[in-house]
């Protein structure tokens, strides 16, 4: 009996004070992370108790924190800025009003949609098109005579 409090003790310490990744996530574990943040706020939503409430936000918001850094399968890596997004949940938590927690939410839902999307691929057809328009006026400058010569 001892154990398990203890163990829950680690738990509940470690979920509210979770360590900053130490390097990029993939594409997937931050869909994954936003879609649990999503949940988590969705549930906050649907709830009557505040401290619950608060509990289910600060989760949410906790789940966000450590993501700093994505890497898309090219290898790339691209830097992600949650913190608008974390303060919002964070203050949602404290004040535990409706309509922060319903601004919580179309931003998350916004996020998730966004990240379900395919990312873009470009093709080597359409960089030479648009080298070509940008090759052009007005994009690129003219030569102009010079009326002293």
């Amino acid at each position: 009996m001892k154990r398990a409090l203890i163990l829950a003790i680690i738990f509940l310490f470690a979920s509210a004070h979770p360590a900053r990744a130490e390097g990029p996530v993939t594409l997937r574990d931050y869909r994954e992370a936003v879609a649990t943040a999503l949940s988590l706020v969705e549930q906050a939503n649907g709830s009557n108790s505040s401290e619950q409430d608060a509990a289910l936000l600060k989760q949410a918001a906790a789940r966000l924190e450590t993501i700093t850094q994505v890497q898309l399968e090219s290898g790339q890596r691209v830097p992600v800025d949650n913190r608008p997004l974390i303060a919002e949940l964070n203050n949602a938590a404290q004040n535990a009003q409706g309509a922060t927690v319903a601004d919580a939410l179309e931003r998350l839902r916004a996020l998730n949609a966004a990240l379900g999307e395919s990312p873009a691929r470009v093709n080597e057809a359409d960089l030479a098109s648009l080298s070509d328009i940008l090759s052009k006026p007005p994009f690129a400058p003219v030569a102009e005579e010079n009326w002293l010569q």
